[in-house]
């Protein structure tokens, strides 16, 4: 993300319990999110009922 948008304000990557976690701000300076799961799960129900 910082090579190709260098101007772009981001936050390190934080893994907690096997989930990737960072912050993007977009230029409002409001951060956004971003979430990678683990396993192949979709969302975070997913991560508490597999199968769901």
């Amino acid at each position: 993300m910082r090579r190709q948008h260098p101007e772009v304000h981001t936050e390190p990557v934080v893994d907690i319990g096997g989930v990737r976690m960072f912050f993007i701000h977009d230029p409002d300076d409001t951060p956004i999110e971003i979430l990678e799961l683990p396993g192949g799960a979709r969302t975070t129900v997913e991560l508490w009922r597999p199968g769901s």
